[in-house]
């Protein structure tokens, strides 16, 4: 994912949303973000708000997004290179405005094997899909 200068702070958001009666308080999809390079505050580092991961939590931005923010102690991830930021999907994020030099990282979400709805099309070959689990990496051949 490329953040080039001029970007504007992407809307707060999470990468899955919470389902009723599906959340258990264990993560159903992680996203890993690597930063490519340091990451300083003014390329617009991703902004994270701990403990935003729960149905509570979402039925209370919703209702209010700015209430909520404003309440809400958020994290900037400044990472160096080689750095990896792992988080629940469910949890609130955004990009942050960029104001100088292009930001650059690689990022991936791993599913849980007992996460049985679609989570999108992604960008994974259709033969892949399903094929590498964590659990098997001696195993794989893919």
């Amino acid at each position: 994912m490329v953040s080039d200068v001029g970007a504007r702070r992407q809307a707060v958001h999470p990468d899955t949303p919470i389902e009723t009666g599906v959340e258990d308080g264990r993560p159903l999809v992680c996203t890993a973000f690597v930063a490519l390079q340091d990451v300083t505050t003014e390329m617009g580092p991703t902004i994270l708000w701990a403990g935003t991961h729960s149905a509570a939590a979402h039925v209370a931005w919703e209702e209010d997004k700015a209430g909520f923010l404003r309440g809400a102690l958020p994290r900037v991830a400044l990472l160096s290179k080689g750095d990896v930021l792992l988080f629940d999907s469910r949890l609130l994020h955004c990009g942050g405005a960029n104001r100088e030099g292009r930001r650059a990282l690689f990022y991936f979400s791993l599913k849980a094997r007992r996460e049985t709805r679609g989570i999108g099309p992604g960008t994974l070959l259709g033969g892949l899909r399903g094929a590498c689990a964590l659990d098997a990496v001696e195993e794989w051949s893919c």
